[in-house]
């Protein structure tokens, strides 16, 4: 069975299909799950609401991930202290230097894995001092707020399940990833 996770996470993603496949991905994790269109977008949720995470897309129309992670870490903690995650087809050494110049933590590459994506959310999350904050506060002063919560997810979990199945399906028809069976890398990576 998988892990029980706990964690706010941010995406900023500009490409739709993108946005719904993180935010599949990451809600079958377990987690809590908002998506943003641009960098702009990413520092306004930042300032209204605390996250435990951002998976930041690099390249964004309007306002770009390096910019905007340097503005998040021109913010008050919690926001300038967070883990800030480059996802990105971009891996190469020189790219890779210039995500951390700009404040980046780590990066993963896409099309990424599932089971790398949560290893690597687990890693920031464990390391990061006030891991979860938002979520174990809540969670300690309401004994049902768990069992909500996984209440909840197995009542929608189907529901996600079969999304992402017909999503890859319509994916699969418009030839944007392989159909089973075929040799080649899913661009996806799911």
């Amino acid at each position: 069975p998988e892990p029980h996770r706990i964690g706010r996470i941010l995406v900023a993603e500009d490409n739709p299909i993108n946005q719904e496949l993180a935010r599949a991905v990451l809600e079958a994790g377990g987690y809590a799950v908002e998506v943003v269109p641009d960098g702009r977008a990413a520092v306004r949720a930042l300032e209204r609401m605390p996250f435990d995470l951002v998976l930041m897309d690099v390249q964004m129309s309007g306002m770009d991930g390096l910019a905007a992670t340097r503005l998040i870490r021109s913010l008050d903690a919690p926001a300038a202290t967070m883990p800030i995650i480059a996802m990105t087809a971009n891996v190469l050494p020189e790219q890779v230097r210039m995500f951390r110049e700009a404040g980046m933590d780590d990066h993963v590459g896409k099309p990424f894995k599932r089971a790398d994506l949560y290893r690597m959310i687990d890693h920031w999350l464990s390391r990061k001092p006030d891991a979860n904050a938002s979520w174990r506060t809540e969670a300690a002063n309401d004994p049902g707020f768990l069992e909500a919560h996984d209440h909840a997810r197995s009542l929608l979990g189907h529901l996600l399940v079969r999304g992402v199945v017909l999503g890859r399906a319509g994916l699969v028809e418009a030839g944007a990833v392989e159909r089973p069976g075929q040799r080649g890398v899913d661009p996806l990576g799911v």
